[in-house]
């Protein structure tokens, strides 16, 4: 594709990398939010995505069926 071959980058941009480490997951999975069902939802979303690799756009395609 001759489109594809004149795309022009801007280079490497140096960017900070932050993670979760296993603590801080074991804190959020047991953070009690009984309280604020819709951000235990969240929560359990954000958990699936984490644990099986999960993209953005694959989580908002989720279901009850899948």
């Amino acid at each position: 594709n001759s489109d594809y071959n004149s795309l022009s980058t801007h280079g490497n941009i140096p960017t900070n990398k932050i993670y979760f480490n296993q603590e801080e997951i074991g804190l959020l999975a047991n953070l009690n939010l009984a309280a604020q069902p819709h951000l235990e939802k969240e929560r359990d979303r954000f958990l699936i995505a984490y644990y099986f690799l999960l993209r953005f756009s694959d989580v908002q395609r989720l279901s009850r069926k899948n």
